[in-house]
């Protein structure tokens, strides 16, 4: 199996049993351009589609990380409730298989839409989009209005998404998908620091994608061939 073919890795059917599947809906990928060096921090996330093999470590790690569970989660309202999953997307003739999360956009569509501020952006924590849960009144706004279909009911019956693994962002660590995935297809951190690895690896990726630019939401997750 060529690994270095962007977005040809077949997915087997052992895999599809492991991993929480998007509901396919043909998802365009479009070239992105990255705008680094500014001033402040600018948090991001990159997902190597060259070196992904699709081994599911960095769902684990999430579920392990985050909600203390070992397995790949059930369904809830048709939804996976994980914060990283596969998602199905054009690109090309053929349809492609890509991991995603929340992509903690500059412009959310979940903050603007929310009706207590219960979701924000943490200036401080470099642009992360988060949730206090303390105004959250279930209203579930924030879930209908993402493009990206990043968020998932809990058992509580308020959003849960991925948080760049906040918690461990606050202690100077990498996200659990990123601090676990055996083969360096996953990195995170400043993009407006230059020397920072992920800025770097943009610098010098082949290609750059993100995920429905045409939604102006600004994502940053973004998706390279290297």
């Amino acid at each position: 199996m060529n690994r270095r073919e962007f977005l040809k890795i077949p997915i087997a059917a052992a895999l599809l049993g492991l991993v929480p599947i998007g509901e396919a809906k043909q998802i365009k990928l479009q070239p992105a351009e990255v705008k680094t060096g500014r001033s402040g921090r600018k948090f991001a996330l990159l997902w190597s589609a060259t070196k992904c093999i699709f081994c599911g470590a960095c769902v684990a790690a999430c579920n392990a990380v985050n909600y203390n569970r070992d397995k790949t989660p059930n369904l809830t309202w048709g939804w996976p409730q994980a914060n990283t999953r596969l998602v199905e997307v054009k690109h090309g003739e053929a349809p492609r298989y890509i991991f995603t999360q929340c992509q903690h956009c500059e412009e959310p569509p979940c903050v603007y839409n929310c009706p207590t501020g219960a979701s924000y952006i943490d200036k401080e924590l470099g642009g992360l989009v988060l949730v206090d849960y303390n105004l959250c009144v279930g209203c579930k706004y924030c879930i209908s209005s993402c493009p990206y279909e990043a968020r998932w009911v809990n058992g509580e019956g308020t959003p849960s998404k991925c948080t760049w693994c906040v918690q461990r962002v606050k202690e100077g660590k990498l996200p659990a998908c990123v601090a676990f995935c055996p083969v360096g297809a996953r990195d995170f951190g400043d993009i407006n620091d230059p020397d920072s690895s992920i800025a770097k690896r943009l610098r010098e990726a082949k290609a750059v994608y993100v995920l429905m630019p045409e939604k102006n939401t600004k994502p940053r997750f973004y998706i390279v061939e290297e």
